[in-house]
């Protein structure tokens, strides 16, 4: 069944991987998507929707009509993007998405330090886990974002974008409409250097890790 939230958090995907805007932060994402088929094919599925919704008609599962107009692109849908988006993308539809146990320690001071007083490191946890991240995923996300501000504040932005953001300005920050993709991005960083760091943790401070992350923060 399709529920509300799916067609939602769907909706919010095709809206960000359509943008021009977004390119580069999209091949961050996934380097090895087909873009140059598959941001076509999300901007013909977003106006098919546009013209049902306009005809009167229930709106379209934007993941299921950007699958037909890849396939009449002769395009096999890329398996690696609906995942990515399904798993990784955080959205109003999918907030199970943003809660990784074990980045729960850096947004929750009391677990943090029950963390650390658990695994009883020389370092903190959360100073390990942010030094792991990979500098150079990480320099390649921070070029991509300050691209995507440089041509929002020139106002160089492409005529499928100005016209986008503006439909779409009560529903995304006309100044920051890529901020949940560029959300998911930074979490990916900081959830591939939690495990980095757990992979180093001798096994019984992971298990006693994990468990408490596992508790969450209350």
């Amino acid at each position: 069944m399709i529920s509300d939230a799916d067609r939602a958090h769907w909706g919010i995907a095709a809206y960000l991987f359509s943008l021009d805007l977004g390119a580069d932060l999209a091949t961050v994402a996934l380097p090895h998507a087909p873009w140059g088929a598959l941001r076509p094919a999300i901007r013909d599925a977003i106006l098919w929707n546009r013209q049902a919704v306009e005809a009167g008609k229930p709106a379209l599962f934007l993941r299921d009509a950007i699958g037909a107009a890849l396939q009449g692109r002769k395009v096999t849908p890329p398996q690696d993007f609906l995942v990515w988006v399904e798993t990784r993308l955080v959205t109003e539809g999918r907030r199970a998405n943003g809660m990784i146990p074990r980045l729960l320690p850096l947004g929750a001071p009391a677990l943090l330090a029950r963390v650390d007083d658990a695994l009883k490191l020389p370092k903190g946890y959360a100073p390990l886990v942010h030094g792991a991240i990979d500098p150079v995923a990480s320099e390649a996300l921070l070029d991509a974002v300050f691209a995507a501000d440089g041509l929002i504040d020139r106002g160089d932005l492409s005529p499928w974008d100005q016209e986008l953001i503006a439909r779409n300005a009560d529903h995304h920050a006309p100044d920051n409409p890529l901020a949940p993709l560029i959300h998911s991005l930074t979490q990916g960083l900081a959830a591939a250097a939690a495990d980095q760091v757990a992979v180093r943790l001798a096994p019984a401070q992971r298990a006693a890790l994990d468990a408490l992350c596992a508790g969450g923060a209350g």
